[in-house]
């Protein structure tokens, strides 16, 4: 075998494994936007929920407006994740990302901590 036919052999599967990475990523997005709607309804149901049992709650009104507040930013939530697709969600979290490095690694940070936490605790 030849340096150029070995060249040629491993361009050929790394193009085979870029294909096979890009094809899973696709059926990954694919799968996740067709649970997308269903989300979005446990989500509005949830919000619909809280803002029927918000005056309800023990605090008073105080408590009442914070759970409608919190009641309104669920139902955007929900509008959000059925209006916009996997790839549409992805650009807006980049766009995040790049508009506020920091936060952005704080908050995965924080995130991978609690991950390690709930992973280790179950040995």
């Amino acid at each position: 075998m030849t340096a150029k036919n070995a060249a040629d052999d491993s361009s050929d599967i790394l193009s085979q494994v870029k294909s096979s990475a890009s094809d899973l990523g696709q059926a990954a997005a694919d799968e996740i936007d067709s649970r997308r709607r269903a989300a979005a309804a446990g989500i509005k149901s949830a919000a619909k929920s809280l803002h029927e049992k918000a005056d309800d709650l023990p605090g008073g009104t105080r408590v009442a407006d914070v759970a409608h507040g919190a009641a309104d930013k669920l139902n955007a939530t929900g509008n959000y994740v059925r209006r916009r697709n996997f790839t549409g969600m992805a650009q807006d979290v980049r766009k995040v990302v790049k508009d506020n490095p920091v936060p952005a690694l704080v908050g995965a940070a924080a995130l991978g901590f609690l991950l390690a936490k709930v992973f280790s605790s179950r040995d």
